[in-house]
């Protein structure tokens, strides 16, 4: 590569043997204007990831860049690594078991340029099961097309890790919670880049979003301590920054209210109650907190009331 690439992509793989191919293969191939740079970092695979990724850092010597560390250290470290690598102005994230379509990274950098008050800009994902075949799409839960802070705050992280762009300059210092794991540095990350500028959303699937059985939704409850403190301390950092108290409680109510679907979901009744009632002390929020507190009285109707959902949900496609 003879000139400094304007846009680099970071990859995460651990034990995607099965999806890494079709995750290069999509960044390899994007249509763009400028120059870019890949930068994979396996957590010590212990399937056939490395021998992938070893062959396309072979095929583009001067496109993609590689970090294969000898020990699992886990998506946290391995992210800190690859982003203290990048020197580019601005910073693209996949993981290992997700796509990009063609135009993508153009488009991306195009929505920074054309708003240079904006600091980050993500767009629709297509859900995929681990075939490929669409399940459907996750797009923006604070249904406008330019947000701030404030919004992150009040609906939690609603941005894909693998649907964002945003300038280096953004985070100025990588580094995260011992409690962070790999969805709750998401939020902080977001949150921090949020500070500093608006947020563009691009209402088109631009890349895809894998639902598998490997895949960070899938961790068992127990891990779901570390995402709730990462959380907490992503709300931290953003009345640090200056949101103002209603706004904050009203993301604390939402962020209790989350947890406590997650415990119900996962039969932990006890905690899930304490969570909903933590999430009326900071503020009502609507219906939504009075139904689960009435459900979680009765956890066999909450059951029905949750398997009734999903087949909804599945009918509809």
């Amino acid at each position: 590569m003879n000139s400094k690439p304007l846009v680099t992509v970071t990859v995460l793989c651990y034990n995607f043997e099965k999806y890494i191919d079709d995750c290069l293969s999509s960044i390899v191939r994007q249509i763009t204007d400028f120059p870019f740079l890949v930068i994979v970092g396996d957590d010590c695979s212990t399937d056939g990831s490395r021998k992938i990724i070893e062959k396309y850092a072979m095929q583009y010597p001067e496109l993609i860049k590689t970090v294969f560390l000898e020990k699992n250290v886990g998506a946290k470290k391995n992210i800190e690594t690859l982003v203290s690598l990048c020197e580019s102005d601005y910073i693209a994230h996949c993981d290992g078991d997700d796509y990009f379509y063609p135009d993508k990274l153009q488009r991306q950098v195009n929505a920074l340029q054309e708003n240079p008050g904006c600091s980050m800009v993500f767009h629709k994902v297509e859900l995929v099961d681990e075939a490929g075949e669409s399940v459907g799409y996750k797009g923006n839960r604070s249904q406008k097309k330019i947000s701030a802070i404030e919004d992150l705050v009040m609906h939690s992280n609603y941005i894909t890790h693998s649907s964002k762009m945003y300038r280096r300059s953004s985070i100025p210092q990588p580094g995260f919670s011992m409690y962070s794991c790999a969805r709750a540095l998401d939020y902080l990350w977001n949150i921090e880049s949020a500070s500093s500028g608006n947020v563009v959303y691009i209402d088109q699937a631009l890349g895809a979003y894998r639902k598998h059985n490997q895949g960070v939704d899938s961790a068992p409850i127990e891990n779901h301590w570390r995402n709730f403190y990462g959380n907490h301390r992503a709300l931290e950092k953003a009345k640090k920054c200056g949101v103002n108290k209603d706004i904050m409680d009203i993301g604390y109510a939402n962020m209790y209210l989350m947890f406590a679907r997650r415990y119900a979901k996962a039969r932990r009744y006890k905690s899930a109650r304490k969570l909903i009632v933590k999430s009326y002390r900071h503020r009502y929020i609507g219906g939504r907190q009075i139904l689960y507190c009435i459900l979680l009285r009765s956890p066999r109707t909450l059951e029905l009331v949750s398997a009734i959902r999903s087949k909804v949900l599945t009918m509809l496609g």
